[in-house]
């Protein structure tokens, strides 16, 4: 049970990474009258994030699996262009052992570059006007497709859809909030429905610091002691 567990977390960071923050910006952007380019959307996300550097945040984690419920408080940093780290605080005893699992450095804005990617449709969710994106993976790998909701006006990543090869999928809810002049992830709702199991979580995120100018040294991995030392 505790492998599992792990790998909702490790779905839970990659999707949180894919498209991190954007700027909030008191101007915004109008809506196209006909489709754009897959490649327009995306690079207005990415730029709308250059100014971000780097940031700190606290994340509460409740996820629900195996008709229980796992609490896990996490301190999470990121730097540009790809450096993260995630420090748990609060691990349930029983997963004291398996607390490496959640420490990962995963890729940030090329996470999807070699995607193939198209504007599919306007779509309307939790009343913001959205850019609806199919985004088709290349052959290698477990995921099929993505379909992703970006908000057409500051250009947040509100939605995503992952379908995998082997039938699985997870679905992933984003909200925002301004935080030192940026739109910062602040709640998460994720579904995840995949052959070995299927659970829910719920994360927020408080405490964000940002372009603090942290330091590499922070990022390096640490050397597990061997068993018996």
């Amino acid at each position: 049970m505790d492998r599992r567990l792990g790998l909702i977390l490790f779905l839970l960071t990659t999707l949180f990474f894919s498209f991190p923050a954007v700027p909030a910006s008191p101007g915004t952007a109008p809506l196209k009258k006909s489709l754009p380019d897959a490649s327009w959307v995306l690079l207005q996300i990415k730029d709308r994030n250059r100014k971000l550097l780097d940031f700190t945040a606290t994340m509460d984690i409740t996820v629900y699996a195996y008709l229980m419920r796992f609490p896990l408080t996490a301190e999470l940093s990121f730097k540009k262009p790809d450096k993260v780290k995630m420090e748990f605080t609060r691990v349930p005893s029983w997963l004291k052992a398996r607390e490496s699992t959640f420490r990962t450095a995963l890729p940030t804005e090329t996470l999807y570059r070699s995607y193939k990617s198209r504007v599919i449709g306007i779509e309307t969710e939790r009343g913001k006007q959205c850019y609806a994106l199919r985004m088709t993976a290349p052959d290698r790998g477990n995921v099929k497709n993505v379909y992703l909701w970006v908000d057409s006006c500051n250009f947040t990543p509100r939605k995503f859809y992952l379908s995998y090869r082997d039938g699985g999928t997870v679905e992933l809810e984003n909200e925002f909030a301004s935080f030192g002049g940026f739109h910062l992830i602040t709640r998460q709702k994720i579904t995840f429905d995949l052959p070995e199991f299927t659970a829910k979580a719920l994360v927020k995120y408080s405490g964000y610091r940002v372009n603090q100018q942290l330091s590499d040294e922070i990022f390096r991995k640490k050397e597990s002691p061997l068993p018996g030392k």
